[in-house]
């Protein structure tokens, strides 16, 4: 993701979301806190389905986990090249509303 915790226009990580962030060698599926529940395990779905996909064609790590918000240790603000979290690691970002749906008002199965 562009610009996470870095750079000019920097962004964090959104506790309505759910992220995969990966590696050379860790990849991990961050969890925020404020995802609605009805949305935990269809997200669940895609990012498991998305991982094995890296793992076939884009050699992810195999070293994989989900982390939840407030409990990230020092390998994983590693993945973002810092040794500890920044001063303000979580917040709601406005321009990725669309894309943070709740899934109990649309009817769709995933693929």
């Amino acid at each position: 993701m562009e610009n996470l915790y870095s750079g000019k226009n920097s962004k964090v990580l959104d506790p309505r979301g759910m992220f995969i962030v990966q590696g050379k060698d860790l990849l991990r599926i961050w969890v925020g806190q404020l995802i609605p529940p009805a949305n935990l395990e269809p997200y669940r779905q895609c990012a498991d389905k998305t991982i094995q996909l890296l793992k076939q064609h884009e050699r992810a790590p195999t070293d994989c986990g989900y982390t939840k918000q407030l409990e990230e240790d020092e390998r994983f603000w590693r993945l973002f090249n810092m040794e500890s979290p920044p001063a303000s690691p979580y917040e709601p970002v406005s321009e990725w509303n669309p894309w943070l749906i709740d899934v109990r008002i649309f009817k769709f199965k995933l693929a």
